[in-house]
């Protein structure tokens, strides 16, 4: 007899696979490779900066380092709505990665819904063994008893059954 824990379907995609299949738009691609850009170029500034503040101040380092800072400055003026951009399309991206796997969420939410119901009610059987138990002066079984009342109404919600 086959369970819902035999394991996973071999043809089945995984939920990365499924995930890294939703396409990254161009713009979000840009955005993401001039966001690291920006800062591997201001890493450099700093590295260049701290270089330069270990020879020692003379005329052309002090020069050499106001024209460094006025770099930083510039990029870390574009990083800001460049950061802001990038964080709204990752957001649009997450949302069509979310649409991608609705099916899945909803298919796996329905079987931890039924193991957590299952278990539930596994665990209140042992309840009343252990009454039974302790009535005939017998020692109970141990077993650990998690509050699944949360783990029910979630994967319930998310199931579609509320």
């Amino acid at each position: 007899m086959e369970t819902m824990f035999d394991g996973a379907d071999p043809g089945k995609k995984t939920p990365a696979q499924i995930a890294t299949a939703v396409h990254r738009s161009a713009r979000l691609q840009s955005a993401e490779s001039e966001l690291a850009r920006l800062k591997a170029q201001r890493a450099a500034i700093r590295e260049k900066m701290l270089s330069l503040i270990a020879l020692g101040t003379d005329g052309y380092t002090d020069e050499a380092i106001v024209q460094l800072e006025a770099e930083d400055r510039a990029a870390v003026d574009k990083l800001g709505p460049l950061r802001r951009t990038t964080l709204a399309l990752r957001r649009e991206h997450g949302e069509r990665v979310r649409a991608a796997l609705a099916v899945a969420i909803t298919e796996t939410a329905q079987r931890a819904h039924a193991a957590a119901v299952a278990l539930a009610a596994a665990l209140a059987e042992i309840d009343r063994i252990n009454d039974a138990l302790a009535r005939s002066h017998s020692a109970e079984i141990w077993v650990p008893r998690p509050d699944l009342s949360l783990t029910v109404e979630r994967t319930a919600r998310l199931a579609g059954r509320t």
